[in-house]
């Protein structure tokens, strides 16, 4: 499928992205399984069910990264999806739409089992905690999450709002545009915000999005580059050297010509159910032992037990409750039919 995108003049800028005939990217299903894992095995290993001086422990610290690399992997894939749906301003609704169908049925069904869960151990949340859930509110209101995942998932949000407002410049192919978007993104690193708000992880959206445009052949690469480059600047100032080298790494894999095995497009394909009930499984799984007198051999054996169940429910989470939500995302286009376009239309993407 190719896309045309249309300058002022109305000349073609870029064409075709440069990806395989299903449009399916292989090393993008590996850098969301690993990622999915890496938040998994923080949470497990990082929680007190391990001595704090344990390997394991250490080790675990840095699957938090995976957030990270999960924001780079959004920057990329949302504005791609966009691109080859033939994304207009005009379809700001049905694009919202579309990723809210997406990404809400699993996120209401956790929410749900969460808060039953909090009801059961006496800890009921507010109607008005609960409610801001419905929103991805709740840090912006000041009102505590049912559990901490869902914050990334505000921030995911505001980003989809964010790309289809700037879609133009993300989009067309000129450069001082984009060159602006990502010193105002760098910049805005500087300034106070709130820990939990868009500003602060914009820097990971624009080297996804820099990505995006390389690897669509929009720009030129020189350009991309540099916003590239300034991003992981940005990002290496505001977080340090282990979260630019973790947003890097997904970039790396989609830009290896991989043939990934099977069971990578399946963790690709669980990572957004993993991510969103790891807690609720193998986190439960471990707190249920916790009374027991076991060893730190014993304790560090079972977190990757604690992982298969978490693995193994996100399946049954993807089969039954994200296949049909992508189902039914995808009756929200915004490609215009065939009948409303004229011979010699273009895409415009503003």
């Amino acid at each position: 499928m190719s896309a045309i995108i249309a300058g002022r003049a109305g000349r073609p800028i870029s064409a075709t992205p440069r990806t395989p005939k299903d449009g399916h990217l292989s090393g993008l299903d590996l850098a969301r399984g690993l990622a999915a894992i890496a938040v998994a095995f923080y949470h497990f290993t990082n929680n007190g069910w391990l001595p704090k001086d344990h390997w394991m422990t250490n080790l675990g610290w840095f699957g938090h990264l995976g957030v990270r690399a999960f924001f780079v992997m959004s920057g990329f894939v949302v504005p791609f999806a966009m691109w080859r749906g033939g994304y207009t301003g005009q379809a700001f609704l049905s694009f919202m739409g579309r990723r809210l169908v997406r990404l809400y049925p699993p996120y209401v069904i956790s929410v749900c089992v969460m808060a039953v869960s909090a009801a059961v151990m006496g800890a009921s949340p507010s109607f008005g905690a609960l409610a801001a859930h419905a929103f991805y509110l709740n840090d912006l209101l000041g009102l505590p999450w049912l559990t901490e995942v869902y914050w990334t998932l505000a921030i995911e949000v505001q980003f989809y709002i964010l790309v289809a407002l700037v879609w133009r410049v993300v989009a067309v192919g000129r450069s001082a545009p984009f060159v602006g978007l990502g010193l105002v993104t760098a910049l805005a690193t500087l300034l106070p915000w709130p820990d939990r708000s868009l500003p602060n992880y914009a820097s990971y959206f624009l080297l996804g999005i820099a990505a995006f445009r390389w690897h669509g052949e929009i720009g030129t690469r020189l350009v991309n580059g540099i916003v590239a480059g300034l991003a992981v600047l940005a990002l290496g100032r505001e977080d340090g050297v282990a979260s630019a080298c973790a947003s890097i790494l997904p970039l790396a894999l989609l830009a290896l010509p991989l043939s990934v095995p099977r069971w990578c497009r399946f963790l690709g394909d669980v990572s957004y159910s993993l991510y969103l009930f790891h807690l609720m499984t193998g986190a439960t799984f471990l707190i249920a032992l916790e009374s027991l007198s076991l060893s730190p051999h014993i304790r560090a054996a079972l977190v990757p037990l604690a992982l298969a169940i978490s693995v193994g429910t996100a399946a049954l989470a993807f089969r039954w409750i994200e296949a049909p939500a992508m189902r039914w995302a995808k009756r929200f286009a915004y490609r215009p039919s065939a009948a409303n376009v004229k011979p010699a239309a273009i895409l415009d993407a503003a």
